[in-house]
């Protein structure tokens, strides 16, 4: 007794010294925003009006003024940072015909240099691994700086860009060395993909027919055409570990299509995961798409979820922070009215899609005939009749996500909002804890140890903040009443002033800025930090082959942490079912815990021509229906079961498979990424290429297209990208 005594005096102890903490700082300004705010640094933020001038903050994101150059405020359409050295940032003002201003700071956005170009520049883009690296185009010529745009040269000089509807395809780098890829015009309306290391001085030609082209960190995607059949092929180089073959390290990609399929639309979703994955979208579907993986030289994809919901954006993200753990929205009604409510159940995977399981409901939460628990994706957020705050983790919060939802069989489109209510899950998804009585917009704070958010069900003039995993929240209250679009923070999410996007009662735009560092929780100490295994609901717990081991803070201490969690020890598990998966060409006969039987895929054609990575007189292995699971860590266990065979190579040919049927419509939507995480949509950062694609944006509104090579436009229609509106494929005739 005089335990539980004691015990309740230190709760109220605690309690009591919560409620006396401060109250949080707040500063409203009337800012027509346009989108996220850019983080440069902890420290340094830009906002951008609706007109393109440019607000920024020296403190974080707290306070914000106009900011001004010579008196005048400055306008610009991007903002570039340096991935290397976030001191290097250049904004990009409209172009003209014949010219263009750059605003160019080597301290962070502190002070800024002007400067005019005598040309347009268009797409600047960063080198992701070389400082001060950046690469542009102007109409038909590409330029490169090695000094972030203090001066430029073109590259491939005597070389025209291939375009698309007058907009040329940007080169791009190599992230492993100083190789730059262009695709050049060529005769008969297509391009001519070649390589340098010297800036086109000399090259080296990879692929003929090339018509579209894009990269990532990871892969560089390469989309050709064939007139005279009529087939187009997608092409892909990894760039973490690329093969060795006579197109450079490019490989065709073969997929599982029936010959009646009539694929309509293709989306890179993500491609992180030592895996892409490929959102595909038939022609007699407009609101869902097929799911599709690639082994991890990208080439080879396998089917993994068949009617993953589409609005805007696909509803299917990494759970950020663990590796091979996705979340996704399947349709039940996908056969039914397109223009009625749909119906999702929300699905988890651990083992990056070979398996996929319902979340668990709350235990207080008991609901019988099939129920789940079932979270909105980030389509349901990007729709601006609804605004529901997604499912959402962040990298550096392991296992830690938000989300809001509803317990039942399906979640609908149009739900009873009297039953959406917000959740929290701190292992990973396997557990889920009601924290809010009704649907929120969420941020997450001091590394995911804090959170901020405020109903996004109706207009409202209280935010609520909780330190204890929202076990208990606080409150403030605004000034006024408003529609709480976002609550954003910086990338890193550590941490304690956020950023509110909202709109008044006449729709204009406005930010509220919340600093809470001067609250007063006191700084973690050891006796606060609990060691967290990262698990999953597989057959041993291990995701991707291993159990990570992270030091983290325990719920239960309301303070507050200087580090970011860290992983202190890692142990490989032996291979099981989890780890394989059927390969291409084969599918599933059997799939439990133990057991794995694969058999062959009646739907698919095997390509008659060996690939270009089996050099004569060496060996290659030859798939017995299984593979294992793209970035697993296991190690022996049933892997003899599944291993495949190894024998010598017959010669070296080009690979040529008839899997592929619209390659170019992958490359074109792959910059609008078809599936984003909230964590991705919220870092402008990461959202570079999408944010005027997809997600809220009070700017005009883009879709996309894929479309054959000059079906449209060419050179001579001098578009731009800052003008260019791309039309969505329902648009033209001229289509696959």
């Amino acid at each position: 007794m005089k335990s539980l005594l004691l015990l309740l005096i230190i709760l109220g102890f605690i309690s009591a010294s919560i409620d006396a903490l401060n109250l949080p700082t707040q500063r409203t300004y009337s800012i027509n925003w346009n989108d996220s705010p850019r983080y440069i640094n902890s420290n340094t933020v830009f906002i951008q009006q609706t007109d393109m001038s440019i607000y920024v903050s020296y403190d974080g994101g707290f306070i914000f003024a106009p900011l001004k150059i010579a008196n005048n405020v400055v306008k610009a359409v991007e903002i570039i940072i340096d991935p290397i050295n976030p001191s290097y940032v250049l904004l990009k003002g409209q172009n003209t015909a014949t010219s263009v201003t750059l605003y160019r700071s080597v301290d962070g956005g502190q002070n800024f240099q002007t400067s005019q170009m005598t040309y347009p520049l268009s797409r600047i883009t960063p080198h992701p691994v070389k400082t001060q690296y950046l690469v542009a185009h102007s109409f038909a010529k590409a330029y490169y700086s090695t000094d972030f745009g203090l001066s430029w040269q073109q590259a491939f000089a005597g070389s025209q860009l291939y375009s698309q509807m007058g907009i040329g395809i940007v080169p791009v780098w190599d992230t492993q060395n100083s190789t730059m890829y262009a695709l050049l015009k060529s005769t008969g309306g297509v391009g001519t993909l070649v390589s340098s290391g010297d800036f086109g001085k000399t090259q080296t030609t990879l692929l003929p027919n090339a018509v579209n082209m894009i990269a990532s960190n990871n892969y560089i995607y390469v989309g050709t055409y064939d007139k005279t059949n009529g087939d187009l092929d997608l092409f892909v180089r990894s760039l973490q570990n690329p093969v060795t073959n006579d197109a450079g390290g490019f490989v065709e990609c073969e997929f599982p299509f029936g010959e009646d399929l009539q694929p309509n639309d293709y989306r890179i979703i993500d491609d992180n995961s030592n895996a892409i994955w490929l959102g595909v979208v038939l022609k007699q579907a407009s609101h869902w798409g097929s799911m599709y993986v690639s082994d991890i030289t990208g080439s080879q994809y396998t089917s993994v979820l068949p009617h993953v919901n589409l609005g805007q954006v696909y509803d299917f993200t990494p759970f950020y922070g663990v590796s091979g753990v996705f979340i996704a929205n399947n349709l039940t009604n996908w056969q039914s009215d397109p223009t009625k409510p749909t119906a999702v159940q929300t699905l988890i995977s651990y083992d990056n899609g070979g398996d996929w399981s319902t979340l668990t409901q709350p235990a207080d939460m008991p609901c019988t005939n099939g129920c789940s628990l079932n979270v909105h994706g980030v389509s349901a957020f990007a729709d601006n009749n609804r605004g529901y705050g997604p499912f959402y983790a962040i990298p550096n919060a392991p296992g830690v996500a938000i989300a809001t939802g509803t317990v039942n069989p399906i979640l609908s489109s149009q739900p009873n909002q009297k039953l959406i209510k917000t959740f929290l899950s701190r292992d990973t998804g396997q557990t889920w804890t009601k924290i809010f009585d009704t649907g929120s917009i969420y941020e997450f704070g001091n590394y995911g140890n804090f959170i901020v958010l405020a109903d996004c069900l109706q207009d409202t003039n209280v935010i609520y903040y909780s330190i204890d995993g929202g076990s208990t929240f606080q409150s403030v209250n605004l000034t006024y009443t408003y529609d709480i679009i976002n609550i954003v923070t910086a990338s890193d999410n550590s941490g304690m002033k956020f950023i509110l996007l909202a709109q008044d009662s006449n729709d204009n735009g406005v930010i509220i800025t919340m600093d809470f560092t001067g609250v007063g929780y006191p700084t973690c100490t050891t006796t606060d930090y609990m060691n967290v295994n990262i698990t999953g609901k597989t057959s041993n717990g291990c995701i991707l082959g291993e159990i990570s081991t992270y030091n983290m803070r325990k719920p239960s201490s309301p303070c507050l942490v200087d580090i970011a969690p860290f992983s202190s020890t890692s142990v490989t598990c032996d291979c099981t079912v989890d780890d394989w998966e059927c390969d291409l060409g084969f599918t599933e006969v059997v799939s439990n815990s133990t057991t794995l039987v694969c058999g062959v895929d009646p739907q698919y054609t095997s390509p008659t021509n060996q690939p270009t990575d089996c050099p004569a007189g060496g060996n290659k292995t030859v798939s017995n229906g299984y593979r294992l699971v793209p970035g697993t860590q296991c190690t022996n266990g049933v892997s003899y079961l599944y291993a495949p065979s190894i024998v010598p190579c017959p010669g070296s040919q080009k690979e040529k498979s008839k899997g592929w049927i619209a390659a170019v419509v992958i490359i074109v939507i792959l910059v609008v990424l078809g599936g984003v995480g909230f964590y991705i949509y919220k870092n402008p950062i990461l959202m570079e290429k999408v944010r005027k694609l997809v997600g809220y944006n009070r700017g005009p509104k883009y879709s996309v297209v894929g479309f054959k090579p000059n079906s449209l436009a060419d050179d001579e229609f001098g578009i731009e990208d800052d003008d260019a509106q791309i039309l969505n494929d329902n648009d033209l005739q001229d289509n696959f």
